[in-house]
């Protein structure tokens, strides 16, 4: 009888658990279509190619954010690639997904790379596009400095030129010269 009673009294406790925990995981999920729709702040998308070809080299490799798992996701020609459509009927085909560096980077990822550096600290790049802010208070800055803990040790830092690509897409003008001199640095 009294394990009759414990164990009543233990799920009493977990359906309320459970049931929170459902309904936080319900609210957190949104549409694409309600995040194409979401408001967010956010530099310029021109010549943000040239900056996430940067970004693929430095930081999108399979073993840093170009994994799925990452709130920084970066695709890209030598890492994790976007999932192609499949074709009705047929299964995922993982060939269309990971190419090895066979084709080049996709607008559609580069569209993707845009979103997850946006994304990463919206209301933060908000503030810092508005002037409330500079520049250095973003993750996205901090952690290749190694200013902030990052697994991935230090990346550059202000004197390195993938930074002054970087902060110059930030500030509203991406400055080609930085860009190309840090994607040809081994």
């Amino acid at each position: 009888m009294q394990r009759a009673e414990s164990q009543q009294r233990r799920a009493g406790r977990v359906v309320p658990s459970l049931a929170l925990a459902l309904s936080l995981v319900a609210t957190a999920c949104i549409t694409e279509q309600e995040l194409a729709t979401a408001p967010m702040t956010c530099p310029s998308q021109e010549n943000f190619r040239t900056v996430s070809a940067v970004l693929e080299r430095r930081c999108g490799t399979l073993d840093c954010h170009g994994v799925l798992a990452r709130p920084l996701r970066i695709y890209g020609q030598y890492g994790l690639r976007r999932p192609q459509a499949p074709v009705e009927g047929l299964p995922f085909d993982f060939d269309e997904y990971y190419t090895g560096g066979d084709v080049a980077t996709t607008d559609a990822e580069v569209a993707d790379n845009y979103l997850s550096a946006c994304g990463l600290e919206p209301e933060l790049m908000a503030a810092v596009l508005g002037g409330e802010e500079t520049a250095d208070v973003l993750t996205l800055i901090r952690k290749p400095r190694l200013e902030e803990k990052h697994k991935g040790g230090k990346i550059w830092d202000t004197t390195i030129k993938g930074d002054a690509c970087l902060l110059s897409w930030i500030n509203g003008a991406v400055e080609p010269e930085p860009c190309r001199i840090e994607l040809e640095r081994p």
